[in-house]
């Protein structure tokens, strides 16, 4: 069984920049610090993930801000947020369900597995 999960763009940009801005206030930065205090090289195969490159750069570099840097973050992950739904608008046989409501999605999938469970198609729930 194939689920995908589909928020509306306006949506899921909101979700993205609240998501970068909470791991900055968990202390993302202070972990990438302490990651590059204890030697372990910027140029790591791990740092060049979205948000650990452009973290480092503002380590390094004095003229971004970290302002920029969050903006930088946000506009990278959303970039690939795109490039993940139009990869996955190829995949034949997945069963698309609004989630913009967590709790709703969440009852719609467990759903849909009990009905596969029990032999129920659910082709016509392929919007």
């Amino acid at each position: 069984i194939k689920i995908g999960l589909r928020i509306p763009r306006v949506e899921l940009r909101k979700r993205i920049a609240a998501r970068v801005r909470a791991m900055i206030k968990a202390g993302w930065i202070e972990e990438i610090e302490q990651l590059l205090a204890s030697g372990v090289s910027p140029n790591a195969h791990a740092f060049r993930a979205i948000g650990y490159r452009e973290i480092v750069n503002y380590l390094k570099y004095e003229e971004v801000t970290l302002e920029q840097t969050i903006e930088e973050i946000i506009r990278a992950t959303q970039q690939y947020a795109k490039r993940q739904g139009t990869w996955f608008r190829r995949e034949k046989g997945i069963i698309w369900i609004d989630a913009s409501s967590p709790q709703v999605a969440e009852t719609k999938v467990i759903n849909l597995i009990k009905d596969r469970r029990r032999g129920v198609s659910q082709l016509d729930n392929r919007n």
